[in-house]
């Protein structure tokens, strides 16, 4: 829960955006505990703790899924530039291949195929970037950010 703005800006969301979902998130858990009193009455704790447990794993898979599909349909990275080239990584090798990667190292962006030295608004060094390319700092477009919902 203290982390469903995060989750939300991750997947693309504007920051009203991601407070609104934040707050919906909210508001399904205290509907859920409601349900929950009256079905633990009604089923018995056992079948609702299995049922949970089922729910909670598919949307956990489904949420790490869609992260996992974000960070591998994100545009390649043609060629990484000094610090923007890699980042410690435990899951991964943590070598930069995708925009995904690139905007999610502190300081990095990306523009054209490269992921370079910039700020929120542009490179640091606005002759590596190709003239008619976007510079993207914080993230990459995520065709799958409504999988997170």
């Amino acid at each position: 829960m203290y982390y469903a703005g995060s989750i939300y800006m991750a997947a693309e969301f504007d920051e009203k955006t991601s407070v609104w979902l934040s707050g919906f998130t909210a508001l399904a858990q205290v509907l859920g505990v409601g349900t929950s009193i009256f079905l633990v009455d009604y089923t018995g704790r056992r079948t609702l703790v299995l049922t949970s447990l089922a729910c909670v794993t598919v949307s956990l898979v489904g949420l790490g899924g869609s992260f996992y599909l974000a960070r591998t349909t994100s545009q390649p990275i043609a060629h990484a530039i000094g610090q923007c080239k890699s980042q410690p990584a435990s899951v991964w090798d943590g070598v930069t291949k995708y925009c995904y990667d690139c905007a999610s190292i502190e300081g990095c962006g990306f523009c054209g195929g490269l992921c370079v030295k910039g700020n929120a608004t542009f490179p640091f060094d606005e002759e590596v970037c190709p003239v008619d390319s976007v510079w993207v700092n914080n993230a990459c477009s995520n065709p799958y950010g409504w999988l997170c919902k």
